[in-house]
């Protein structure tokens, strides 16, 4: 329920291009993932502090967007077999065959992104102590929370989005892209 506008998916660009444009976190409910945190503190002589936080990571009108290059082999499309729309190697084998070198690096693309973006308008931390033993970590996490009410987190989001962004650009996934694209006919049935 917190998806809205732009909401485009599957939208044809072009001829082998497919836009994809999604919004979360809009109309006022905010996008949070949250994880649990537990640590412990065993120093001999003394009790061992136990530490357990809930940290979470809310966005607002956070917009992924991209277009994907895909070349299709129109008759592989056309005359796939229901019984291979299940196997993924069967629907991944309907892309065209990268040329593979000898380092296992394409000569051809057929799969990839022509853009990619990630941005989050608004972003927060929140931190909640669940159990902790530890002296002094709820004035920490009250120190830590005062902190982050004056500090905009949407550059340091929006900065790890960035390094993901590259990091799906980059040649070594485009290289395992590639490689899966190479394999999959020879793991689809109906392809034998």
């Amino acid at each position: 329920d917190t998806f809205g506008l732009p909401f485009d998916i599957l939208y044809p660009t072009s001829p082998h291009t497919i836009g994809n444009t999604v919004a979360v976190g809009v109309g006022g409910k905010q996008l949070r993932a949250k994880t649990n945190v537990m640590f412990a503190i065993a120093v001999p002589g003394s009790p061992t502090l136990k530490n357990d936080l809930e940290i979470s990571v809310g966005m607002n009108n956070l917009v992924l967007s991209m277009v994907l290059f895909i070349a299709l082999i129109e008759n592989k499309v056309m005359n796939l077999p229901l019984k291979s729309m299940t196997n993924m190697n069967c629907l991944i084998s309907m892309i065209s065959t990268p040329i593979l070198n000898e380092s296992g690096q394409s000569m051809n693309q057929s799969l990839f992104f022509e853009t990619l973006s990630l941005v989050a308008k608004k972003g927060d931390l929140g931190i909640k102590c669940n159990f902790c033993s530890s002296p002094d970590i709820q004035l920490l996490l009250s120190i830590f929370s005062t902190a982050s009410s004056f500090i905009n987190l949407s550059d340091a989001i929006n900065g790890i989005f960035d390094v993901l962004v590259r990091l799906l650009k980059g040649d070594s996934v485009q290289t395992s892209i590639d490689r899966y694209l190479a394999s999959a006919p020879y793991k689809c049935p109906s392809d034998a």
